[in-house]
């Protein structure tokens, strides 16, 4: 595919375009378009060098220095120290295999070393391998590979590089059939279709293509978008544009549908190359970035360079030169230039920049490096020459530009271009013109002119081709929505035939699986309803014994309370008639035992007349005891107790020492607290808050001097108190404020509490 000039004036911004377009685009074959090593990934290069420090195997040290070639010559982004590396360390491999006498390796070695020549472009060098190599397929897969090389990339005469591209894949395509290698005959076949093609046979060209494209599928091997990048080619060359958008939108779907995305900035150069023909400008930035950002990532048969210099272009054809030239100083950082055809590339952008920012001298140095360049690679294209030519031209510098306009016209053939012969032609006139040479002059306007109508045909056809692209883009559109949707509808159709019949399956397994599941739970519930059958009576037997036995143990229970109250009953006879005898102090002592064992009987006697044997009604308790101590110390109206009690159940560990504490409080307020005749009232109050109980009583009497000595008191009364809040878990205040007020705050489950605060402490 060859890049041609739009333009038919000679004004700046045109010769830029020209002096841009006017070469064949340069090429970096890349291993993945022909037989080559599989890639080694670039992150395994550390791990392969520790491996190769640490080998103790020849065979193995051989196999890391290969991995490590195949790195840095398969890079994308090159440094140029690359391919030497990668040559040194395939030589290495070759040295060792030959002094191990291990000729599988050797090849090996030597298929990476003409993988290198064939990259770097050094086809010569290459080619001097083959004798060396002993393995057939190997042989077989450097022909293929240099046979792509002069057939894809030729930069060199035309005419040199398909007479060597073709005896290549000739010769490849021999060995492959005879070693029954189909994907290497295959594309020794496809190299030699696109020879005829480019020696002028384009239709039996586009047709061994064609056939070489149903081949491939048939046989569902791999890499037919390549077929379609050449049929592309064919189309681009014939001006129909339309097919060759189509050609490319061809490869992309197979490229999508594949693992092998090699040929993607290639395949995106070429549609880039399209739009631009046909002046669909932002189609062909984005496919231009589409181009480098794969390029990124994977080499291919084009070299990045050239995509950067065609956008450097179109951005001085804008009239933004400086960022042109900003672009290719960050562009050439990232795709550093290695090869001379590469570095010819960049070095004429960077010629174009400096000539639209008028730095003439500079932009003339660059130029003359660029062919400079080219020239030292052994050959130059009629490109290279009017590339000067123009420049030239472009200021008045006729004498100069003559000699490589001529030379250019010379190196023009069949397929060069209308727009650059023409182009040619009209530069020619101008040169001769000046020169006085008007003949000549004539003649070469002559030939302009005659190339007019050609190309103002070819602009009308582009026109067209443009509106049939859009056309055959909708049609192509309409097509594919059509398809999808009749697809969906099948695919939806099959999907409902799909879901019927499993729901069927389903339904039917469910169904056997249901029934078998009621027959299992059917029969074990009959047998689980037996043994629970069998198990009530057992229980009800049990429950029937357990039920005697607790009406035993209650009505045991309520003997024991009965008798406990009996017996208190008889000791309080025995201290009464034992009183009788007794005097003063002692007589007192008595009493107030007598008032204790009271407080004790009159619990037992509450628990054994009420059906719950556990707790009492406490208000009712405390309400009958204080009745009995108002009878006990004959008190009539002197004193008044007055009861405000919260109703509630205390069950007996709480309620005995609640009683005796209560017992103390009121008996110590009536001896002391009224002294003589003095009339007073003694309040007792009892509340239940959330797990306490809160207990004050109080009186109105003569009240105590001394409360903290009182509280620490060694008499029988105080110390049974204190004890009996221990036991409760409780704490007591006593105030003195116009009576006496001992308060008193405990918890209802003092039991719970202890054993808690045990746990807590085994705990620690």
């Amino acid at each position: 595919m060859k890049k041609v000039n739009s333009s038919t004036s000679c004004s700046f911004p045109i010769i830029i375009l020209v002096i841009s377009i006017s070469v064949l685009i340069p090429c970096m074959v890349h291993a993945q378009f022909y037989p080559a090593p599989r890639i080694v990934p670039a992150d395994q290069e550390q791990t392969l060098l520790r491996q190769m420090r640490n080998s103790h195997s020849k065979l193995e040290h051989i196999d890391v220095l290969l991995k490590l070639s195949n790195i840095h010559y398969n890079k994308p982004l090159k440094n140029y120290d690359d391919f030497p590396i990668a040559m040194r360390y395939a030589n290495q491999a070759r040295a060792l295999s030959i002094s191990l006498g291990n000729s599988k390796k050797s090849d090996e070695a030597l298929f990476s070393l003409a993988t290198i020549y064939i990259l770097e472009d050094s086809l010569k060098d290459a080619e001097k391998l083959l004798p060396s190599v002993k393995d057939s397929t190997i042989r077989n897969n450097i022909q293929i590979g240099l046979a792509y090389t002069y057939i894809f990339c030729p930069q060199r005469p035309l005419a040199d590089a398909l007479g060597a591209g073709k005896f290549y894949a000739e010769e490849a395509l021999a060995l492959s059939s005879r070693l029954n290698l189909i994907k290497n005959k295959l594309q020794s076949m496809h190299f030699l279709s696109y020879v005829h093609i480019l020696q002028g046979h384009d239709i039996s060209g586009e047709k061994e293509l064609l056939n070489i494209i149903n081949e491939y599928k048939s046989s569902h091997i791999d890499g037919v978008q390549y077929l379609y990048a050449s049929l592309a080619d064919i189309h681009w060359n014939e001006g129909k544009y339309t097919v060759a958008i189509i050609d490319i939108q061809n490869a992309l779907d197979v490229v999508a549908k594949s693992s092998d995305s090699t040929a993607l900035g290639d395949l995106y150069l070429d549609q880039m190359i399209i739009y631009g023909r046909i002046s669909e400008y932002s189609k062909e930035r984005f496919a231009a970035q589409s181009s480098l950002n794969n390029f990124a990532k994977r080499l291919g048969r084009y070299t990045p360079q050239f995509v950067i210099s065609t956008i450097a272009h179109r951005l001085i054809r804008k009239h933004q030169n400086e960022r042109a030239l900003d672009y290719l100083n960050l562009q050439t950082k990232i795709f550093i230039p290695i090869t001379a055809d590469q570095k010819s590339e960049i070095v004429s952008a960077y010629a174009s920049c400096y000539l639209a920012l008028g730095q003439i001298d500079k932009a003339e140095e660059y130029f003359l490096k660029s062919f400079s360049l080219t020239r030292d690679r052994g050959w130059l294209a009629s490109g290279n020459y009017s590339e000067l030519g123009y420049f030239y031209v472009e200021h008045k510098e006729f004498r100069k530009a003559r000699p490589y306009l001529l030379k250019s016209l010379e190196k023009q053939d069949s397929h060069t271009p209308i727009y650059e012969r023409r182009h040619l032609y009209y530069m020619l006139f101008l040169a001769d013109s000046a020169a006085g040479n008007y003949l000549s002059a004539m003649n070469y306007l002559n030939k302009n002119h005659r190339l007019d109508d050609s190309i103002e045909n070819s602009k009308r056809q582009a026109d067209v081709q443009k509106l049939l692209i859009q056309f055959e883009s909708q049609k192509k559109e309409a097509e594919i929505k059509t398809l999808k949707q009749k697809n969906i509808v099948s695919h939806l159709s099959q999907e409902r035939a799909i879901v019927i019949r499993n729901v069927i399956i389903i339904t039917a397994a469910l169904f056997l699986i249901i029934a078998a599941v009621f027959y299992w739970q059917f029969r074990s519930k009959k047998k689980l309803s037996d043994v629970i059958s069998q198990k009530n009576k057992k229980q009800e037997v049990l429950l029937n014994r357990l039920n005697r036995v607790l009406t035993e143990k209650e009505w045991l229970l309520k003997e024991v309370h009965h008798r406990v109250k009996n017996n208190l009953h008889t000791v309080m006879c025995l201290l009464e008639s034992q009183a009788s005898y007794l005097e003063s102090d002692a007589l007192q002592a008595i009493e107030d035992s007598k008032h204790r064992i009271y407080a004790m009987s009159l619990i037992h006697q509450r628990l054994y007349e009420t059906e719950d044997m556990k707790s009492i009604d406490l208000k009712s308790y405390i309400t009958q005891f204080v009745g009995y101590l108002k009878e006990s110390f004959i008190l009539r109206d002197k004193i008044r107790i007055e009861l405000d009690i919260e109703q509630m159940q205390l069950e007996v560990p709480v309620a005995i020492p609640l009683a005796l504490i209560i017992n103390e409080a009121i008996t110590n307020s009536i001896k002391h607290a009224f002294p003589g005749k003095l009339r007073g009232i003694i309040m007792l109050t009892l509340r239940k808050r959330e797990e306490n109980l809160h207990l004050v009583i109080e009186d109105n009497g003569i009240g105590i001097a001394d409360t903290k000595a009182l509280k620490n008191s060694n008499s029988l009364g105080m110390k049974l108190i204190n004890g009996l809040c221990e036991d409760l878990n409780g704490n007591m205040a006593i105030h003195s404020i116009n009576g006496t007020k001992i308060t008193i705050i405990c918890n209802l489950n003092p039991l719970e509490k202890e054993l808690k605060r045990n746990e807590v402490w085994s705990a620690e």
